[in-house]
């Protein structure tokens, strides 16, 4: 079950529900529920729709492996592209006949390795932004470089309809900052913040936390987790 991120998880829906070619970024450091929270809202969604996770690879890697995604979405067999232009061309095209949904989640690994991927971006969604219906999300950890694309000089400058960046939870943050004033804290409340803000945040803020067993309970919980 998912709880949290009401705001961030409406304003993706109405992003679906709307008409037409529409972009959104989503950005926020590591571990903080970025990817789970695009995985929940493609539950709810009606679209048909393609997760992507981009590969630290070579752009024909990540064109062949995106291609194999298309052929089960489609059910036929896998199709060739030349290059990433070429596939998402295709997907553009196919969202005028069936609304569609598009996720390249952890971006900068194919900005590092598709060429002038931006601005091959930009040029399909300019040509097709007045036919196609398809709501494309970009997603990275590597804030510095998402945020670049909402800059000026950017190819993807004005194209992006929808800037979600991600923080952490401030009411289990507040929750954790309580920790350090008891002594039995609860395990659920430590099990949940977990699982909503990753390890590396729960241990930030207990490890203060002067009660071995509490610390003790914490590592326990993540690893049946």
């Amino acid at each position: 079950m998912f709880y949290g991120r009401e705001s961030e998880r409406k304003k993706l829906s109405r992003m679906f529900h709307s008409d037409g070619q529409m972009v959104s970024l989503i950005y926020g450091r590591r571990r903080i529920g970025k990817s789970e929270l695009i995985k929940q809202v493609l539950k709810e969604a009606e679209q048909k729709s393609i997760y992507y996770e981009c590969k630290q690879t070579t752009e024909r890697n990540n064109v062949n492996s995106l291609a194999e995604l298309i052929g089960e979405a489609f059910d036929f067999p896998t199709p060739a592209f030349g290059d990433m232009e070429r596939l998402l061309q295709f997907l553009f095209k196919k969202s005028q006949q069936i609304p569609l949904i598009l996720v390249l989640d952890e971006y900068p690994y194919l900005r590092e390795n598709a060429k002038g991927i931006d601005s091959i971006l930009q040029s399909v969604i300019d040509s097709y932004k007045d036919t196609s219906n398809i709501k494309l999300i970009i997603c990275g950890s590597y804030v510095d470089t998402m945020k670049a694309l909402l800059e000026k000089q950017n190819p993807l400058y004005g194209r992006i309809d929808l800037t979600i960046c991600l923080e952490p939870l401030e009411t289990v943050m507040s929750t954790l900052r309580g920790l350090r004033k008891q002594k039995n804290s609860s395990s659920i409340c430590i099990g949940c913040s977990f699982l909503l803000l990753g390890a590396k945040e729960v241990l930030f803020f207990l490890c203060s936390v002067e009660h071995y067993s509490i610390i003790k309970l914490v590592f326990c919980i993540s690893l049946k987790v």
